[in-house]
């Protein structure tokens, strides 16, 4: 693999690290909070972490098309700006 591989991979998995975290911490503040609407949040940042996945494996070797590749990440980014 290149380096941009290696470097793309290593920043989406701190990204998609950040994005789980977060989610975690929003869902239990919710809970905590008894705000039900912080879950939408918590939605959208998990939705963040399962695209960052889908990048990471895309990445690795594991090409789509890239209109295929486009319209999942589209999909993805439409969900978190719906949550």
């Amino acid at each position: 693999m290149s380096d941009f591989t290696n470097i793309s991979t290593a920043v989406l998995s701190a990204v998609a690290a950040a994005a789980l975290g977060l989610a975690i911490t929003m869902w239990v503040a919710s809970n905590r909070l008894a705000q039900p609407k912080v879950r939408f949040v918590a939605a959208g940042f998990f939705v963040l972490f399962v695209k960052c996945l889908f990048s990471i494996y895309s990445i690795q070797g594991h090409p789509f098309h890239h209109e295929v590749y486009e319209m999942i990440g589209s999909l993805f980014s439409m969900a978190m700006v719906l949550l």
